[in-house]
């Protein structure tokens, strides 16, 4: 039997309209990704800063998140970067669960504003470019 190794590399671009401001949507996941549970606590049910803390944590901050995946408890341990002229955040997969399924684990969001008259409300527009390489 041979011992292959499968190798893709991907990446997914979707939109996504908030009625939010980019920069409070940003300001959300940069400075208040703790708050990520109370939202969604089925699915996160906890993001601390692992290296720094919250008031000060900064590019390439470590965080942990605890999730279940179908019903599944897992952990993942990532590092964090921030770009705030272009409202952009990359997490970059480090230890944890994910890494049973993807050799390497990356994703990207960029928060692009973008107006759009709709029922008169602002809405802005959240591109999400999720890269990752997957390996068998």
């Amino acid at each position: 039997m041979l011992n292959e190794t499968i190798s893709l590399v991907g990446k997914l671009v979707s939109e996504i309209e908030i009625n939010a401001s980019a920069e409070k949507f940003y300001k959300f996941f940069k400075d208040e990704a703790f708050n990520i549970p109370k939202i969604s606590s089925k699915i996160v049910q906890q993001v601390g800063v692992h290296e720094g803390n919250w008031d000060t944590h900064s590019h390439d901050s470590i965080k942990i998140s605890n999730y279940t995946i179908d019903g599944k408890f897992e952990v993942l341990k990532e590092q964090v970067e921030f770009d705030d002229e272009k409202l952009m955040l990359v997490h970059i997969g480090l230890e944890g669960n994910v890494f049973d399924h993807y050799k390497v684990f990356k994703m990207t969001y960029q928060v692009v504003p973008k107006n759009l008259e709709q029922n008169m409300r602002n809405l802005m527009m959240v591109l999400l470019i999720l890269t990752i390489t997957l390996s068998s």
